[in-house]
């Protein structure tokens, strides 16, 4: 007997899912925008320069009060390190464009519930600091590992960008890298067939990350 009477929950539930369900959403609009978009990757300093400046800017006086409420970005020192800040302007359909390898720009991004509701709802915006010292670096550490026949996505990027209030829910003191999306937190599985791996990486990142620029990344094991 054909199951036909499943069509009308399955027609609900769905769609439900989806909005519950949030990483599954992000996953369907990365599809989506695969599907709809050419979306190559991107392997040179022009290419990701190129990239950043389509995104437009706005200074922090321009977030509102509200934004700066919530995420706590007009508190104290971190109002006093924030001011001079200018944010990227990014919506939904910028998330899954590839800024640095294959890796797309919400790798870059903190999950928070601004996140979520910019998924769901296509005219929710966010604002977002991203150095492009940072992001030459992680290019740079990519180019370094391709030429040892290594994978150059053969690390993934836990977090990058966080505003104050992501930070503390976390449980940690702000870090004045995350807040100006200074610092990439990373995690290192099998890349190619090099050994140790890990202690490239580690080299790669004090030798040539200067602090003074601010594009030092975090890289956490597996």
């Amino acid at each position: 007997m054909k199951k036909y009477w499943l069509l009308p929950f399955a027609v609900v539930l769905c769609p439900l899912a989806l909005l519950l369900h949030w990483p599954l959403l992000d996953r369907c609009w990365l599809r989506y925008y695969d599907w709809t978009h050419h979306n190559p990757p991107v392997h040179h300093r022009d290419e990701l320069r190129t990239r950043l400046t389509q995104y437009e800017r706005i200074p922090y006086a321009a977030l509102g009060a509200p934004y700066l409420t919530a995420t706590k970005s007009d508190q104290g020192a971190y109002a006093d390190l924030l001011r001079s800040s200018q944010y990227y302007r990014i919506r939904r359909e910028h998330l899954y464009q590839k800024v640095v390898g294959d890796f797309r720009l919400r790798d870059f991004i903190c999950k928070d519930q601004y996140y979520q509701q910019c998924l769901r709802d296509g005219e929710v915006e966010l604002r977002v600091l991203l150095d492009e010292k940072m992001l030459l670096k992680t290019l740079e550490l990519q180019e370094a590992l391709r030429k040892r026949n290594a994978d150059p996505q053969g690390f993934s990027n836990v977090n990058g960008y966080r505003h104050t209030s992501n930070t503390a829910r976390e449980g940690s003191t702000p870090a004045r890298r995350h807040l100006l999306g200074q610092e990439e937190v990373m995690s290192i599985g099998m890349v190619g067939r090099i050994s140790r791996t890990n202690a490239f990486c580690w080299r790669f990142w004090r030798t040539r990350s200067s602090k003074t620029e601010g594009a030092l990344a975090v890289i956490r094991g597996p």
